[in-house]
């Protein structure tokens, strides 16, 4: 997106909120025409920022997040600093490094496009992690996540 066309947004999304809020003391609800015209321009800013694929204007939400291999496998505690040093510059490479923070949590409704990309890029992150350990940590790792989802820590 060009800084033109940023500024023009942000230029609209200015004049909207002065409209808005010049009505009633600037609580006036938004319009469902309001609230959907705001999310294509969401939609088509992500879709620009190659981080959406087209597939979300038909109802498929589509993560386009390819992360590199890691070639530091987590082999124990003997190597754990290095590897975890790579993860993270490999995440925030793609700006998902806070996919390893525990304030990152899950929408709740799961009816919505949020929880669907949520869904879709902590799963390829999950996954990708796997793929990062040795065969005996992964095992390690996924008896330890079946633990927890039973409630038994």
């Amino acid at each position: 997106m060009s800084p033109e066309e940023i500024e023009a947004m942000e230029k609209a999304k200015v004049e909207k909120e002065k409209r808005t809020a010049g009505g009633s003391g600037g609580d006036s609800p938004i319009t469902k025409s309001e609230m959907m015209s705001e999310m294509r321009c969401m939609i088509q800013w992500l879709m620009e920022a190659d981080l959406v694929n087209s597939n979300v204007m038909s109802g498929l939400t589509e993560v386009k997040l390819e992360l590199v291999p890691n070639e530091v496998k987590l082999e124990g505690s003997r190597n754990y600093l290095s590897w975890s040093r790579r993860v993270k510059v490999l995440l925030s490479a793609k700006r998902v490094e806070q996919y390893l923070e525990e304030s990152c949590v899950e929408p709740i409704d799961k009816a919505s496009t949020e929880w669907k990309v949520w869904h879709t890029t902590n799963s390829t992150i999950a996954a990708w992690l796997m793929a990062s350990m040795s065969p005996a940590i992964a095992k390690m790792v996924e008896a330890w996540r079946k633990l927890q989802k039973s409630g038994r820590p």
